[in-house]
């Protein structure tokens, strides 16, 4: 008999648990706030025009689908440097998997990908230190 099946159904439930309070935030006073939606842009072979960035929420976080091959570009309109992290849903033996920081410099332009569904969820949460650091994710 192999526990190969049930593995993956559990692993899945637990996924989607940690998906659902990754997305969930507290307020300084307590309260439960939703991170907010970026939807990301379909790549295909029909051309598309290069879309207008979104501002991140620096409060509530915000929240995208995830394939593990999703491309996301961080713009900094700002004169100082700020950080997007990107929250791991990994927990093991009560030790969470460290999260993603990731450094955009004062006026520039980064791109993250390689984000695996198993380690940041196929709902990836990030929380900006700035709203003047903006995004786009692109799904190949």
């Amino acid at each position: 008999m192999t526990f190969a099946p049930v593995l993956r159904l559990v692993t899945a439930a637990f996924a989607a648990l940690c998906l659902l309070t990754s997305a969930l935030r507290r307020s300084p006073e307590g309260d439960p706030v939703t991170a907010t939606a970026i939807a990301s842009v379909q790549l295909s072979q029909t051309p598309t025009a290069d879309p207008t960035n979104v501002a991140c929420d620096a409060v509530n976080g915000n929240i995208t689908p995830n394939t593990g091959a999703t491309c996301f570009r961080l713009q900094n309109s700002d004169t100082a440097s700020h950080t997007v992290v990107f929250t791991s849903i990994v927990v093991e033996d009560s030790l969470a998997l460290a999260d993603l920081t990731v450094t955009v410099g004062a006026s520039d332009v980064v791109w993250v990908s390689q984000l695996p569904v198993d380690v940041f969820g196929a709902q990836v949460s990030y929380l900006a230190s700035n709203a003047l650091v903006k995004v786009t994710a692109f799904e190949p």
